[in-house]
């Protein structure tokens, strides 16, 4: 989401599956990473610098990095499950569940931020947001968090797209996924020479260099759906290692630019392990806490609205100036908080409702049961 950027959704648009008991562990992930978003977004937009604590909340920006891959695993797991429970995967089907449970929200939340903008300088608007191009643009005008929704939006269209192809293939999934995430690995170099060879500006928002987090996810997915013996080892030698790749991505992320088109990749590495040891574990400290869920279930409305709330909090910063820094900051989190309540109840849910109505799961019963997220 949902200004700044961090999908981008991922994303915070992705929830568990409905066929299976929801996992407390994934939402205190997914809790965890727009709790650093709007951490980082809330810092960086503070009136008041602050380099050594900008420096640092600027890890924050990653947490985007663990909604690739909670995404990849999530939206692995729907796809995978129908694929091994009915033989074949909707394809269509499939596809449309996701593009109404997503987009609008996203078209919401973009008519609300570019009023303002229009409002505030008179700025054209841009068309590239209608069709979720705007991530290979090498400066976004506005909406910035809109960047890594066009991420999830394309790895969705790619994987209806790829894995339906290889349905009647299944042995070869797993490589191909394998050589996916490898890929991942390459891009940056590839991207680089390519800038240097064709004189192509390189965005460092696009979609090639960024699929690796949602890449692992779906790896991992199919693992734990197909190669249950494998998951199992997985989650023991995750549960051991994680902080290691998780702490390098972290180092490499403050070194400096040099590391920089590197760092996606390696935030992925140290991500995809960390989920692997938590999933389908008994319930971690606060995992079942009602804050917890409630933040999980409103994290995809909180990364649409949270930059445009933040924005309107540095006008009310600078409207009342004499209201003491930490009380102000307690009003921009109320703020963010209470908009993305707002926005869950009255838009996105309206969404998982419609879905579930117009284009029910197959094998589902009647569409006026219970909506899932």
């Amino acid at each position: 989401m949902t200004s700044f950027t961090p999908l981008p959704s991922a994303s915070p648009a992705s929830h568990g599956a409905p066929s299976v008991p929801r996992d407390a562990n994934l939402d205190l992930l997914r809790a965890a990473a727009i709790v650093l978003v709007v951490v980082y977004h809330v810092v960086g937009m503070w009136p008041v610098k602050q380099p050594i604590v900008q420096r640092f909340a600027g890890l924050g920006s990653h947490g985007v990095d663990l909604f690739f891959v909670l995404s990849g695993f999530l939206i692995g797991g729907l796809y995978f499950r129908e694929l091994q429970q009915r033989g074949h995967v909707e394809s269509l089907t499939f596809w449309l569940r996701r593009a109404i449970r997503t987009m609008p929200p996203y078209f919401v939340a973009l008519v609300a931020v570019y009023a303002a903008v229009w409002i505030a300088r008179r700025d054209p608007f841009d068309p590239t947001y209608l069709w979720f191009g705007q991530n290979y643009r090498t400066r976004l005008p506005f909406f910035q968090a809109s960047w890594s929704l066009c991420v999830e939006e394309h790895a969705y269209v790619a994987m209806v797209l790829g894995l339906g192809w290889l349905a009647r293939r299944r042995q070869v999934i797993g490589p191909v996924l394998v050589a996916t995430c490898l890929a991942a690995a390459a891009m940056p170099l590839i991207d680089g020479a390519v800038s240097r060879w064709s004189g192509w500006q390189s965005c460092k928002s696009a979609t090639h260099l960024w699929f690796g987090g949602i890449a692992m996810g779906v790896l991992a997915s199919w693992v734990r759906v197909f190669r249950e013996p494998l998951w199992r080892r997985a989650r023991g030698v995750c549960g051991r290692i994680w902080p290691i790749p998780l702490t390098i991505a972290c180092v490499m992320a403050l070194a400096g630019p040099a590391w920089q088109p590197w760092v996606p990749f390696a935030m992925a590495c140290g991500c995809a392990p960390l989920l692997v040891a938590v999933a389908d574990r008994p319930p971690l400290p606060f995992a079942t806490a009602w804050l917890t869920r409630a933040i999980a279930m409103a994290s995809y409305s909180t990364y649409l609205t949270h930059g445009l709330v933040i924005h309107i909090g540095r006008m009310l910063r600078t409207r009342f100036p004499q209201v003491p820094d930490p009380v102000m900051f307690v009003v921009w989190i109320a703020l963010i908080a209470g908009v993305a309540t707002v926005f869950y109840w009255c838009v996105e849910r309206t969404s998982i409702l419609a879905r579930d109505r117009l284009v029910p799961r197959p094998g589902s019963k009647a569409p006026g049961a219970a909506p899932r997220p």
